[in-house]
Order: C-alpha cells, then structure tokens, then sequence
C-alpha cells in the first residue's frame, strides 16, 4: 500500500514537474475595438421650389357685350319704393332642362314685365306672352311660370341676365318689346321699380 501511495506522489510529482517545464501560454490578443462609422457628413437641404400653381383656366362662359348700359339706365330711373324683389329658383341652369324661374315679390299693386338679355346677347320680353298676357299683380308674392306653361334653358352656355319691372300703368307690350330687343330702354312711365338678376346656363341636357 505504501508503493501504491509512493507512486501515486512520484507520478504527481513528475506531473507538476511538467506543468513548470512547459512553456506559458501566450497572453490572448487584446480584443479588437469594433470600427465606429463615422456619420456622413449631412448634405446641406437645398430648398425646392414650391411648385406653381397653375393658372386658373379663362371661362368660355361669354357674357352678354351688350345690354349692360340699358339695364344700367333703366335701374337708375326707377323709384325705390316701387321696387320688387326678384329671387332666382337657381343661379345656375341646365340648358335643356325646364327649370327655368324665379320669384318675384311686389309692395303694391301694378303690373309686370320681365326683360331678358340671354346667353347669347340677344333680348326678348318674356312676360307677359303669347301665353300668358296677364301681368297684373297685387301686392304679394308671384312665382313665375306658372303652373300652367314654363320656361326652358335654351342656351348656350353663358352669362344672362334678368329686369323685372312693376309699373303703375300697363306698358305698351309691342313697344317695350320692340324697343328692348334693338337695344334701347322702353318707355316705363313716371313711377316703376326694377329688379335685375344675373344667372348661369351650363352644358348639361340637350336642348
């Protein structure tokens, strides 16, 4: 048993004489620093130009050349306390459609006449008409057309405009209309009240 415990401490022994023999391990490489990346230097923003915005588009809406100066002339003579109230179902209006009117309302009783520079320039008496000549009015509230009949957006597509005239008397309907369609101001009396509205007609139904 003691050659046994003998060698077991020779064999140590030699062990450890081996382990000092042995050459010391070479020290591990320094770990390497890990690259930074620079950051690119920022290019400097260059402004950009705000985009132009386009030029809005010129109307092919033409507006009446003439008519302007009568209804200007007809509008100064008229008495402020004669003056209706003229308001348009729309603004706007389909040409080929029939819904085509407007409100008129009166502070006394008279009788009415409704002028028209259309679309096109040219002008006609709409009311009273063939079809309905009656154009006493009482104080109130008329809607025109009435029930019975209507008018239609003919076109073209443009700018018109509308007088609506209360008179004291009863107007010579063949002369206003003469009168009116060659461009001049008919003869309304001492004492009348004017309106006028403009509107728009826009391709939409065939006449």
């Amino acid at each position: 048993m003691l050659r046994k415990f003998l060698w077991a401490f020779g064999f140590l022994a030699a062990a450890g004489s081996h382990a000092e023999g042995s050459p010391a391990a070479a020290p591990a490489p320094a770990a390497a620093k890990p690259a930074v990346a620079k950051p690119a230097a920022a290019k400097p923003a260059v402004a950009k130009p705000a985009a132009a915005k386009p030029s809005p588009a010129k109307s092919a809406v033409a507006k009446p050349a003439a008519g302007n100066a009568a209804e200007t002339a007809i509008m100064k003579r008229a008495t402020a306390d004669w003056a209706p109230t003229l308001r348009l179902a729309t603004d706007t209006f389909l040409v080929g459609s029939g819904d085509f009117g407007f409100e008129i309302s009166v502070p006394r009783a008279g009788y009415l006449t409704v002028l028209q520079t259309s679309t096109d320039g040219t002008r006609d008496v709409i009311f009273p008409s063939a079809v309905d000549q009656d154009n006493r009015i009482d104080a109130g509230t008329l809607r025109l057309p009435r029930a019975t009949w209507q008018w239609q957006a003919m076109g073209p597509a443009g700018t018109g405009r509308i007088v609506v005239l209360l008179t004291a008397r009863a107007p010579d309907m063949e002369a206003v209309r003469r009168t009116w369609t060659a461009g001049r101001v008919p003869d309304f009396g001492a004492r009348y009240g004017a309106a006028v509205a403009e509107y728009q007609e826009v391709a939409g139904l065939a006449p």
